[in-house]
């Protein structure tokens, strides 16, 4: 089994995504939860230079790691039953994958056509962290890397071709963990950073990661970035903050927290000398964000102080400051992650309740630009989701077990391949093509 560390671990992240800033909403809260099942991508610390270390010991053993399961994804087989049928068309069980709530992060865990994941293989001894990559356009899924626990290779980011992830380096000290990083075409992984604090929960960016330090076991301290080509850290924020998330080159959003609620700040990597600067100062909880790293909008589920009924979803310019409501239905709205012209997030209302504390919904896709609605996948237990071009992946814990769905858009009918949501009546033209076509959009929207 997992050693204690691991479980703890798991037992932190689940309390994160079940929300712990105590706002006094309704629900567990309105911490970020950064979700993701992986709640909280967050990630820091001091990384110091030397790429370097252990990026080794790994016991490593079979060293071909790449097991090459390709397996062809869909292995529906470990869901135990022939329940994949009830799969939405274009949606497949991605295999193996289990522990996701350490395992798979969701927004982070999709790029540039693949997606990254960590599952446990106890058929070893000890159990080895397997790290694996998948590739939307072809579905041929490999491993990356294979090493023995202790030696936990978590919360795996990928960005650009680089995959960032924390693991311990110490296997009698579960408090000493550090960030690496791995090239997605290469099995050499080298350690970013090697310091006093526990560094955690990487986020990828074009020339660096953003992540979280923590001074105690359970005590955040440092909100950081490492900058790959000055081999140096950044201290973004030492004040106790809650939800964070990156659009991988300039923004970093992050939320500063208070005794029942908190408030949203923006850092700029062009201009650094202008420090943490105020994006909004309303008394909000946060259920997730996520930027659209083109646009660079921020996108939440957010609740504000006396006025919500539940999260809603609202977005950000972060030049301007001005806030935009997309979504006020009732129930909850967060986790979302933002591709092109989509936004895709839990929705409670199917529930009649919040999402926290039961964590049941259906997760919806709304085009940015016509309000086109959808719902991609049906109503049951979701957690960590993510967005990257016409594909979408989410964290079940329900019928489907403890597993990753990975759905086509465009194949389940639900995109067209300008990358707009289709409305209700389709997607498809005269022609028989899938354009959907901003006017296509406005009679389908919410």
């Amino acid at each position: 089994m997992r050693n204690s560390l691991a479980i703890q671990v798991l037992v932190v992240l689940f309390a994160l995504v079940a929300g712990c800033s105590g706002n006094g909403h309704g629900q567990a809260d309105g911490g970020d939860a950064s979700s993701d099942s992986d709640a909280d991508s967050d990630t820091d610390a001091d990384a110091d230079s030397d790429t370097d270390s252990d990026t080794d010991s790994d016991s490593d053993s079979d060293s071909d790691t790449d097991s090459d399961t390709d397996s062809d994804s869909d292995a529906d087989s470990d869901t135990g039953s022939d329940t994949t049928n009830d799969l939405p068309k274009g949606c497949q069980v991605i295999s193996p994958a289990n522990y996701n709530t350490m395992g798979w992060t969701g927004r982070e865990a999709m790029d540039d056509d693949y997606m990254v994941w960590t599952w446990v293989d106890f058929s070893k001894d000890p159990d080895q962290d397997v790290l694996m990559k998948h590739q939307l356009s072809t579905g041929i899924q490999q491993e990356l890397l294979r090493r023995d626990q202790p030696k936990l290779m978590t919360a795996p980011a990928l960005f650009a071709g680089n995959v960032f992830f924390f693991r311990q380096t110490n296997p009698s000290d579960g408090y000493t963990t550090e960030i690496f990083r791995i090239v997605l075409n290469d099995k050499t992984e080298m350690q970013l950073t090697s310091n006093d604090t526990s560094d955690r929960d990487p986020m990828g960016g074009q020339n660096g990661c953003l992540y979280d330090a923590y001074t105690s076991p359970n005590q955040r301290a440092y909100l950081t970035y490492f900058d790959l080509d000055l081999k140096k850290e950044i201290v973004i924020s030492d004040y106790l903050y809650l939800a964070r998330v990156w659009d991988g080159s300039r923004w970093i959003a992050f939320t500063r927290s208070y005794s029942t609620y908190e408030t949203l700040y923006k850092f700029d990597l062009d201009n650094q000398a202008a420090g943490a600067q105020l994006v909004d100062s309303t008394q909000m909880g946060f259920f997730n964000m996520s930027f659209n790293k083109d646009t660079h909008e921020l996108v939440a589920g957010v609740w504000i102080t006396g006025k919500s009924n539940g999260y809603d979803l609202m977005a950000w310019n972060m030049e301007t400051n001005e806030r935009t409501t997309l979504i006020d239905d009732p129930w909850d709205q967060g986790l979302p992650d933002y591709s092109g012209h989509a936004i895709a997030y839990a929705d409670s209302q199917a529930a009649g309740t919040g999402w926290f504390g039961n964590y049941k919904a259906e997760v919806k896709i709304l085009d940015r630009d016509t309000r086109a609605l959808r719902t991609a996948l049906p109503f049951d237990t979701w957690y960590g989701i993510g967005l990257w071009s016409h594909y979408l992946a989410a964290n079940n814990v329900g019928k489907w077990g403890d597993t990753i769905i990975l759905c086509d858009l465009e194949e389940e009918g639900l995109m067209g391949t300008d990358g707009h949501v289709c409305p209700e009546s389709g997607c498809g033209n005269p022609d028989g093509g899938m354009d959907s076509g901003i006017d296509a959009g406005m009679d389908g929207g919410i």
